[in-house]
């Protein structure tokens, strides 16, 4: 089965407080992601997961749940010019995933 773009659901998003000594604060947002996953490589776009293209990815991380590799790591490759995350480990089946954004 070749690798396809997979639909990811947000389960939770958390604006994370930030201090500046001066001019405006950064703004981090952490968000939880659910997805199906099929085969190695498959990839999320995080524009249509997230809804936002301006952030910069800090963070990310996550374990395969219900699957061929249960409470198994997931591995994560991140393209930014294409805003596309692939998930590399080889276990299929729900992928619970954790995004970290960082917005100016």
């Amino acid at each position: 089965m070749a690798a396809a773009e997979l639909t990811a659901s947000v389960v939770s998003k958390r604006d994370l407080v930030q201090d500046a000594i001066t001019g405006t604060a950064p703004r981090e947002v952490e968000y939880y992601l659910e997805a199906t996953k099929a085969t190695q490589n498959d990839w999320i776009l995080l524009e249509d997961a997230i809804g936002s293209t301006t952030g910069t990815l800090q963070d990310v991380s996550g374990i395969v749940l219900d699957g061929s590799d249960d409470l198994t790591q997931e591995g994560f490759t991140y393209d930014d010019s294409a805003d596309k995350l692939v998930l590399t480990a080889a276990g299929t089946g729900t992928v619970k995933i954790h995004v970290r954004m960082k917005y100016a």
